[in-house]
């Protein structure tokens, strides 16, 4: 059986921090492993699957989601995201275009999950989002956009992807770690 605390090792963590972070990705692993399939289906539950952050798995999601609070930290505090800020994605490239589509959909996946008793649309969704992020987040320089304009909207963006995917986490019962 792997470890999760071996197979994410964040640096410059208490030994509890580091406990709580292998606590999520393990449970979040074993919760998404059930709840990505139909439930119709029979589970075949492999461990190195599961906690492999490179592939459909709790592990990629709850990743991005630190990646994306990574980012929000290393901006500068005065072009973070303020509620009412408005943001205008002139020319938009097809990667925030992409993650803002995402990030419409979730009420939409919600209410056909909640309708057809199926978790899996969550949790499939959840894997959309984090994928759609981290294509953003590979193609489209952030805290480099260029303008300041752009940065804060990239920024905004980054957050709401942020708080999209802790909404997607969260309905199936899994943490969004902040850090791994």
């Amino acid at each position: 059986m792997v470890d999760a605390k071996e197979e994410e090792q964040p640096r410059n963590l208490t030994e509890e921090q580091k406990d709580e972070i292998a606590n999520a990705v393990a449970y979040g692993a074993l919760k998404m492993g059930m709840l990505d399939k139909d439930n119709n289906k029979v589970i075949t539950f492999v461990w190195e699957q599961a906690l492999n952050p490179e592939s459909q798995s709790a592990t990629y999601v709850q990743y991005s989601h630190a990646r994306a609070t990574r980012v929000l930290e290393k901006a500068p505090p005065e072009l973070l995201p303020r509620p009412g800020d408005q943001y205008d994605f002139k020319n938009p490239e097809v990667h925030e275009t992409n993650l803002l589509e995402l990030i419409a959909r979730l009420p939409e996946e919600v209410a056909r999950a909640a309708e057809a008793y199926k978790p899996v649309i969550i949790a499939t969704y959840s894997f959309e989002i984090a994928d759609a992020f981290n294509n953003f987040y590979h193609n489209c320089p952030i805290l480099k956009a260029g303008s300041e304009e752009k940065i804060r909207a990239r920024l905004a963006l980054t957050a709401a992807a942020k708080q999209t995917i802790s909404n997607a986490l969260g309905l199936l019962g899994i943490k969004a770690p902040d850090m791994m």
